[in-house]
């Protein structure tokens, strides 16, 4: 049982609510709720934060959406709601969570401009919702803030990667690497926008010392291993993904990764394998059924791939996905004489 906490201001700010909400309903005209003190905010706030550690989401959310209602014009307010919806984005990531909590990091920015790390927080969730050229432009404005951080230099560069932009972010990671240059972060960033710019040797080079930096991190380890597989080495990536970590238990996203690499790499029965396990993974979903299957044909197993395949139309995959796969596995069969 999770430990509830008593939250004095909030419920006395839910009993005035309440009052208003009553009077609005007779013929009196109601009496705007009072704004609360700065000791009442902070202590509103403070509750808060106590139930996102205990993982109460929904109520920290309530808390600070009311506690915004109370005091819309102060920042503290706005700084909360927006941890508050970051916090449950990221427990439950719809793109309308994304979207309301880089609107609110948004409006917190905006009250505390000089704030960088405010700055950097809307650039990071307005990303996150889609928004990259909001995310560069409160990046930026990080930077001017704080230059000597390497991290604002860092999250802009990514995202002139993610603009497709190299030679912007290849700059950017050059500064940062000056500041910093012993962060894995920034040397994978670097080796995959060299990558983007077609410099394979001095991508591979910045990859390598990532990895020598953090080896036993295992998001390098995968941006590590989707480099190598854009730059035509998907044995290497797959043997770099096999060897890091049980595909047993591998997230999706690595498993999916590793399929395809494998698949890249012509080794369809182990690509298949990983298939099987993503499928079983995502309570079998049709893409990864679809795909073990066609990858099972590829093998020259048929059998295998047919069932795969029925499994997918029992698991309603997309029609023409499915005929497309349907198509390419009955092409290999073995004609009858």
């Amino acid at each position: 049982m999770s430990k509830q906490y008593y939250l004095p201001h909030a419920i006395e700010s839910l009993l005035i609510a309440g009052i208003y909400f009553l009077a609005a309903c007779g013929d009196q005209k109601p009496t705007p709720p009072p704004t609360p003190t700065a000791s009442q905010v902070q202590a509103s706030v403070q509750a808060m934060d106590r139930l996102i550690d205990a993982g109460q989401l929904e109520n920290a959310l309530r808390v600070a959406r009311e506690l915004t209602v109370m005091a819309p014009s102060d920042p503290l307010a706005s700084e909360a709601l927006a941890r508050a919806l970051l916090s449950q984005s990221n427990a439950n990531p719809t793109s309308e969570l994304k979207i309301e909590t880089a609107a609110a990091y948004a409006k917190a920015a905006a009250a505390r401009p000089s704030s960088p790390g405010l700055q950097s927080a809307a650039g990071i969730t307005a990303y996150s919702a889609g928004n990259i050229e909001s995310a560069i432009s409160f990046h930026q404005n990080a930077r001017q803030l704080e230059p000597g951080n390497p991290q604002h230099l860092y999250h802009e560069a990514m995202m002139w990667n993610a603009m497709a932009q190299p030679a912007s972010a290849v700059e950017l990671f050059e500064k940062a690497l000056q500041l910093d240059p012993d962060s894995p972060n920034i040397e994978i960033g670097f080796a995959e926008a060299l990558a983007q710019l077609g410099n394979t040797e001095r991508s591979l080079d910045h990859m390598q010392r990532a990895r020598k930096l953090a080896l036993s991190d295992s998001l390098i380890r995968f941006r590590a291993a989707a480099l190598l597989r854009v730059l035509g080495k998907p044995n290497d990536a797959a043997e770099m993904l096999l060897g890091g970590v049980s595909m047993g238990s591998a997230d999706q996203a690595t498993c999916e990764l590793c399929a395809h690499c494998l698949s890249d790499a012509g080794q369809f029965a182990q690509s298949a394998e990983v298939w099987e396990r993503l499928a079983t993974m995502t309570m079998m979903r049709p893409t990864p059924l679809l795909e073990a299957a066609r990858n099972w044909s590829k093998a020259g197993q048929q059998e295998s791939a047919l069932i795969c395949l029925e499994k997918a139309r029992q698991a309603i995959a997309p029609k023409a996905y499915f005929e497309v796969v349907q198509s390419e596995i009955l092409a290999r069969q073995p004609r009858q004489p």
